[in-house]
């Protein structure tokens, strides 16, 4: 892959890594999910339950108070790090609502800035990580996408395959999706899925870079 190239990063469960956090605060609050369950299998026990407000005020508990729990993914911090010394343009779009629908009013775009600048995701003063003014926090997936197009970008990198589905997703962006559960995308030959940070490296790096 040629230098230059501009590539846009989701930010939750996909450099944000949440596991065992939904689970451990689920427990924290009383409630007796597995300590080792997933977000998706604790999502799935309150759903299970006709829990669904619960799970959405746990959410808003996980991504605003709690979020000094979470972890960045491996790999991420090399990825950023490859990409701006091969003279990439890295951008960061997230989307959720400003404060969470259900509990107390915490500004979660600030707590997932706050979050990242503190794991130099996001660059302060020593100038590792993206620049502050890349990283766009919007509030719904339509505006999601619409910073996507606005930023022309090469590829995209999403947990989320609904971002790719988008209609109005831009057909000259190549989607990367960062998936735990590669037979998502096994059989869609315009998606390319993976596993691991280290696999996106080698992708767009030829595996040129360690």
């Amino acid at each position: 892959m040629e230098n230059f190239m501009r590539i846009g990063i989701d930010i939750d469960n996909t450099i944000i890594c949440y596991d065992r956090v939904f689970a451990s605060v689920a427990m924290s609050l009383g409630f007796s999910v597995h300590s080792n369950a997933s977000k998706e299998e604790v999502k799935k026990w309150f759903h299970e339950r006709d829990m669904q407000q619960s799970f959405t005020r746990l959410q808003g508990e996980v991504y605003g108070k709690f979020i000094d729990l979470a972890s960045v993914f491996d790999g991420v911090p090399s990825f950023i790090d490859v990409a701006k010394r091969s003279g990439c343009h890295l951008f960061l779009v997230s989307h959720k609502t400003r404060y969470p629908l259900i509990g107390e009013k915490i500004d979660l775009h600030k707590s997932a800035r706050h979050f990242l600048i503190d794991n130099n995701v996001i660059s302060n003063s020593d100038g590792v990580g993206v620049h502050p003014s890349n990283v766009f926090f919007e509030r719904t997936l339509t505006r999601k996408i619409k910073r996507i197009t606005t930023l022309n970008l090469d590829f995209f990198i999403d947990d989320l395959l609904q971002v790719f589905e988008h209609s109005n997703f831009p057909i000259t962006t190549n989607f990367m999706h960062f998936t735990h559960d590669l037979s998502e995308t096994a059989l869609r030959s315009e998606v390319s899925a993976f596993a691991n940070w280290k696999q996106i490296l080698s992708f767009l790096f030829c595996g040129h870079q360690k």
